[in-house]
């Protein structure tokens, strides 16, 4: 699957949506997940199971800890669609 890094951030909003309740427009790259959105565990492991299952990647729980905006997010999961484009192995 190749995406735009627009079309990406908008696929992670959807998720955060999903996940939080928060209305599109609210979010944004420099969002913090926790503080600004309100994204506490039960919500970021409903997010991440959407991700890896709307755009194929696996999000190791380790990596997942580290993401405090929304934009460490994006460019994480940027990050790993380039790496499934150039046929490495990313699990």
């Amino acid at each position: 699957m190749t995406l735009s890094r627009q079309e990406l951030e908008q696929k992670i909003c959807v998720g955060l949506k999903n996940a939080i309740g928060k209305p599109i427009p609210d979010i944004s790259e420099d969002k913090k997940l926790v503080e600004d959105l309100g994204l506490d565990s039960f919500a970021a492991l409903e997010l991440i199971y959407e991700l890896e299952d709307t755009l194929g990647i696996k999000i190791p729980d380790e990596d997942a800890k580290k993401f405090v905006f929304v934009k460490d997010l994006l460019d994480y999961v940027s990050g790993k669609m380039e790496l499934n484009r150039g046929g490495q192995n990313v699990d």
